[in-house]
């Protein structure tokens, strides 16, 4: 179901979307009442703890400050209007519409035809982004493919997604399923990203391998990073390079942006029950509309036929406030990537390899040092907002010089109907 929110049909995307969203509103008592008795035990937990908030017991073990999650989610809030809600916008002509629906959110840019790739191209392209970094990584990434340490053919009865995992007294592995997109493309460079990482901190044992999502991601984002700048380096097909940044934005809103979105959620269904005691279907629905269309914004419905999506979530009752790790982690490698972009920092990939090589042995405010980033100040997210805001930028640009815009007709129907009007 999930993945025909990616289809080029419209149809199938709507159909899927209502079926699971009149699934989970049949449902919404039952599942309300799981969220009150789930938020009722962690307050009762915070509680004996001594937490005064119900983030707070997750930025303790992401031992991330109060005030830096904060910063971050104030910062992504003042970016949404100028990210968010414009790359929407401009979604919604592409799609030839004055509006999107809530699930055409992920859909790929009508009329170019996407490019696949094999996994030999796309070993190609991610070995080729991780030397023109540093030789080394090429060196541990290529290793990967070399022992037969990544799972990526599809079969009937593996488990979906991507993942890397780390073994202390041995090698890491990837686990993916590979099926030509673009997103696998760069599925595979984000997981070889986590090997990477794992390969040049396993000196530290396991303890020290144990990362916090907010800095684990940072490796996996930034090898991420480097394949998609590869990639846009080989396509010459402008319409494609087009979709390609496309295509990263609608991750970057994701990772990013509908991470927060959930955080707000989250964060105001615990105030509630913590204020009322419990929250009812209607409660629910009512702050996930809320906090969906800010962070979606105008050119994005968000009606009834969406509003019990946030049972789709479950897993913000399994691993309470952790969400806001990837908006961090997004956040935080574009500012490091950005760095390293602008040549601000000499001798980067060095120390960058040092950075991963020390794990979790090291808070990472110290890990960012060498780098001159200080995440308690607003202008280190702002840098790393600010990237996200000139890809929005680059992409209102080609939509006008490529005639990418759908609800308008094309030159070529003006001049038919310039002709027909003789």
């Amino acid at each position: 179901m999930y993945a025909l929110s990616y289809s080029a049909d419209a149809g199938d995307r709507l159909k899927a979307g209502l079926a699971l969203n009149d699934g989970y509103k049949s449902r919404g008592d039952v599942f309300a009442k799981i969220v009150t008795t789930v938020a009722r035990a962690k307050q009762v937990s915070d509680d004996l703890s001594g937490f005064k908030s119900p983030v707070e017991e997750r930025n303790r073990s992401n031992g991330v400050e109060n005030g830096v999650v904060d910063a971050l989610v104030s910062s992504v809030d003042d970016y949404a209007p100028g990210v968010a809600h414009r790359f929407y916008a401009l979604k919604a002509k592409w799609l030839g519409r004055g509006e999107i629906g809530y699930w055409d959110r992920n859909a790929p840019v009508a009329g170019v035809e996407p490019r696949r790739y094999t996994f030999d191209e796309a070993k190609d392209i991610v070995l080729s982004a991780y030397r023109g970094f540093d030789a080394e990584m090429g060196d541990i990434a290529q290793a990967f493919f070399d022992e037969k340490r990544i799972n990526a053919e599809p079969r009937a009865g593996k488990q979906g997604g991507e993942y890397a995992q780390p073994v202390a007294n041995g090698k890491a592995c990837v686990k993916m399923n590979f099926n030509g997109t673009t997103n696998d493309v760069l599925a595979l460079a984000h997981e070889l990203g986590h090997g990477i990482h794992y390969e040049l901190a396993k000196k530290n044992g396991s303890l020290g391998m144990n990362m916090p999502v907010t800095i684990e991601e940072t490796a996996s984002i930034f090898g991420e990073t480097l394949a998609f700048n590869q990639m846009l380096k080989n396509e010459t097909d402008p319409k494609r390079r087009f979709a390609l940044l496309s295509d990263k934005m609608t991750r970057v809103m994701l990772t990013t942006f509908r991470q927060v979105a959930l955080h707000h959620y989250e964060t105001e269904v615990h105030d509630a029950v913590r204020e009322r005691g419990k929250v009812d279907a209607r409660d629910l629905n009512g702050i996930w509309t809320k906090t969906q269309h800010a962070m979606l914004g105008p050119a994005v419905e968000n009606d009834d036929r969406t509003s019990s999506s946030w049972a789709d979530v479950p897993h913000l009752l399994r691993t309470p406030f952790y969400v806001y790790g990837y908006a961090f982690g997004e956040c935080l490698t574009a500012s490091l990537y950005k760095t390293y972009e602008d040549g601000a920092v000499g001798d980067f990939p060095k120390k960058y390899k040092e950075m991963l090589s020390k794990g979790s042995t090291e808070h990472y405010s110290k890990l960012l040092e060498p780098f001159g980033l200080d995440t308690s100040k607003p202008d280190f997210w702002k840098q790393g907002l600010g990237m996200m805001k000139g890809y929005v930028d680059k992409l209102e640009r080609l939509t006008e010089t490529l005639g990418m815009d759908r609800t308008r007709p094309s030159p070529a129907l003006l001049k038919q109907a310039k002709t027909a009007g003789r």
